[in-house]
């Protein structure tokens, strides 16, 4: 293989979310992305036009496994095995390349079925969300980080690709994969859900489900900068933190009428915010006791 620089010759397999943005932001940053393969041909021939990219395909072609130095495969976790058996059943000698996949949940153990030294596999994971297909560089790819996991070489490289693109990583066990996506979700789909449920519960209040969101925008970013610049417990108010209990019991009773399959979402909340130390520090143990009991009944 080729020094780990900008003259290593890429394959990417999966053309879709993330790899075309792998695709359009590793060429602008100077790698030799040079093939492209996707099943989807009208995807594929759309994101190579704007990549400038002639070399691509429908199947997995030898001869660009052949010439490639770096191989990474970005498809939906589902289709990962499959993709992975079809490049064994190619039967050619992988020893020189590195190959790594996109998979925030699966490590890189499951390229243990080729034929390659497990020091060039590995997976690399952007910690970011993805909810279309880039035909243009928006830098998705930039200033973020990306979850590392695998052998020594394969690692030098995936660090070496985060500078290019002015990010950071976080190197992560084989074992700590599940968590890791776990947390990943947690931050993104499930925030979408949470927010969500806003909107739902605003609609009670008149406020159309496209305008939930304008409306509360300023308090959600305010309290996500109150965080970013002054940490968790700072950042929390409210009446868990003042230990108004006739509050939250009139909480509680508004959301058993109007939409009580969010109550156990509210008691849960609730519970992990007593938790809290500032909670903890400006409360006395009988309105801890009596608000704990009120969120567990």
């Amino acid at each position: 293989m080729r020094n780990a620089n900008k003259d290593l010759i890429f394959t990417i397999i999966g053309t879709g979310k993330v790899g075309s943005a792998l695709c359009l932001e590793l060429k602008a940053v100077g790698y030799n992305v040079k093939f492209l393969i996707d099943k989807d041909l009208k995807k594929l021939k759309n994101v190579a036009s704007k990549s400038g990219i002639k070399n691509i395909s429908t199947e997995i072609k030898k001869i660009f496994l052949i010439n490639s130095d770096v191989i990474i495969i970005s498809v939906q976790d589902k289709y990962l095995p499959e993709i992975i058996n079809d490049l064994k059943n190619i039967n050619i000698n992988l020893q020189n390349k590195i190959i790594f996949h996109t998979s925030g949940y699966f490590d890189s153990s499951l390229f243990k079925i080729l034929n390659i030294n497990i020091v060039r596999t590995g997976s690399f994971h952007p910690l970011q969300t993805f909810n279309r297909l880039s035909f243009s560089n928006n830098r998705l790819l930039q200033n973020i980080y990306f979850g590392i996991e695998g052998g020594l070489d394969a690692k030098k490289l995936m660090a070496i690709i985060c500078k290019k693109l002015n990010s950071k990583y976080l190197i992560i066990s084989k074992k700590e994969k599940p968590l890791y996506h776990f947390a990943c979700v947690f931050a993104s789909n499930l925030l979408v859900t949470y927010l969500k449920t806003l909107s739902q519960t605003a609609s009670k209040l008149k406020i159309k489900p496209n305008k939930s969101f304008e409306v509360f925008y300023p308090i959600i970013n305010e309290t996500l900068e109150n965080i970013r610049k002054h940490g968790f417990e700072k950042s929390l108010t409210g009446p868990f933190v003042r230990g108004d209990i006739e509050v939250i019991k009139g909480h509680i009773g508004t959301i058993k009428n109007d939409f009580p399959d969010t109550l156990t979402l509210y008691k849960l909340l609730g519970n992990k915010t007593m938790e809290s130390s500032i909670v903890k520090d400006k409360l006395s143990v009988t309105e801890l006791r009596n608000i704990k009991k009120l969120l567990s009944d």
